[in-house]
């Protein structure tokens, strides 16, 4: 028995099939936001297109071109070439473009959210940060400090303003009340058994760490 396979000088057709891409050709352009992009397996990308062709065997081979762009000049901060190269048994092939950019509309996301705080302390001001989804995020604060009765009690009015690679901005403001009710960390000796104590006894406060002055008075330690 001798079979003849006779090619048919024709190239398979390819489209998309894949839900949200049926209506895209090759070569078209679609427009996603960087924070909705996953890496995809090769696997996954062929079950992305339908093939119709003559001769029923075919070969998909699949190569994802990445290219990094501007946001304000280019219109994408990253841009995804995908390239379905699909082959039947005869050799005629067909290339399907799919152009994928990667853009960054959502401004970045803060870490706090309070509009008034207050502890009793400078060093227990929570830290404020930004992040974004698609990149880099830089933060700027201007703040404006009202003195209080004392060196650590005062007001702290901060203005923050977050800016993405792609210039989404966001912007957050706090009122920080700072009230120190705690009372110097004394250091000395728990017992003294005859003589002087080997440590004098100090004082230091205990959110600048600045020592304070101490006497000893009728066997107790006076600031």
């Amino acid at each position: 028995t001798q079979y003849v396979i006779t090619n048919d000088r024709k190239n398979p057709e390819v489209s998309l099939i894949k839900k949200g891409f049926e209506k895209y050709r090759s070569g078209d352009t679609y427009v996603m936001d960087c924070g909705d992009w996953a890496n995809i397996d090769q696997s996954d990308w062929k079950n992305w297109i339908y093939i119709k062709d003559n001769c029923k065997q075919v070969k998909i081979d699949v190569q994802i071109e990445s290219k990094t762009g501007n946001c304000i000049l280019n219109g994408y901060r990253e841009q995804k070439t995908v390239n379905w190269y699909v082959t039947d048994y005869c050799g005629n092939s067909t290339r399907f473009i799919l152009i994928i950019n990667l853009t960054d509309k959502t401004p970045p996301v803060f870490n706090r959210s309070e509009k008034m705080l207050t502890v009793d302390c400078i060093n227990k001001i929570p830290k404020v940060t930004a992040s974004d989804a698609c990149g880099k995020v830089e933060v700027k604060v201007t703040s404006n400090k009202i003195p209080g009765n004392c060196p650590n009690n005062f007001q702290l009015i901060e203005n923050y303003l977050a800016t993405d690679d792609c210039g989404n901005t966001a912007s957050y403001a706090r009122t920080i009340n700072v009230i120190d009710t705690t009372g110097p960390v004394i250091v000395a000796d728990d017992v003294v058994c005859g003589g002087e104590s080997p440590i004098q006894p100090y004082a230091y406060d205990n959110c600048s760490g600045i020592r304070v002055p101490v006497s000893v008075a009728d066997g107790q330690i006076r600031f």
